[in-house]
């Protein structure tokens, strides 16, 4: 379902929360911390932004998992502490998706992509490797960015464009994520391809 969009007051809050100032951007990454997810790559990606450019933005990472403590240790080592927060696992992730200004899925393996389609139902701009799910969900320059898999490189890249993009081109993008969603994955079009698929089955059990 297409989440309810959260007041501009709740988003000021929650990015004053995290101490993200209104000039600065917010960058996010979601989901369990597990080598399959390439958070690594993200943070190494983040780090590789030009050091004027990084300035201005904050890295925010939500979830858990076994590999936080050696995520927080390695953002440390790369320099980026200060610029990361860790505010842990959150249940709803709607205000954390309209609060950033860049998604980042950085899995190295990820099979459908809940993750994309969250973010684009929540209208955040999305940045994903090529993992096989977002390969097949995402047009690279129409609805998202697309960065090769366990490419740090890559991502910084991918960042890059995002974060250079004009406010049409990001407002298509924002718009033509939200329009797969509602025409391919909202509950109205699964229930309907779920109708047209039993009346195909009764049609050939009664033929």
């Amino acid at each position: 379902d297409t989440p309810v969009r959260i007041s501009n007051e709740a988003r000021a809050a929650l990015r004053h929360s995290l101490g993200v100032g209104p000039q600065q951007r917010l960058l996010l990454g979601l989901g369990r911390f597990h080598p399959n997810k390439g958070w690594a790559d993200l943070l190494e990606a983040f780090a590789g932004l030009p050091e004027n450019q990084r300035a201005g933005l904050v890295l925010v990472m939500v979830g858990a998992g076994p590999l936080e403590a050696q995520l927080k240790t390695h953002a440390r080592a790369l320099g980026i502490e200060q610029q990361t927060r860790w505010p842990g696992w959150q249940l709803d992730p709607a205000p954390w998706y309209q609060s950033c200004d860049v998604f980042v899925c950085a899995s190295r393996h990820e099979p459908l992509g809940n993750v994309v389609l969250e973010a684009w139902a929540n209208r955040a701009l999305l940045v994903s490797t090529r993992a096989e799910g977002p390969l097949e969900l995402v047009r690279d320059g129409v609805n998202g960015l697309l960065a090769n898999v366990a490419d740090p490189a890559s991502m910084q890249q991918a960042l890059q464009r995002a974060l250079g993009l004009d406010i049409p081109t990001r407002a298509a993008m924002l718009d033509a994520g939200m329009s797969l969603v509602q025409a391919e994955f909202s509950e109205e079009a699964i229930v309907r391809q779920y109708l047209d698929f039993y009346t195909r089955l009764l049609s050939n059990k009664q033929g």
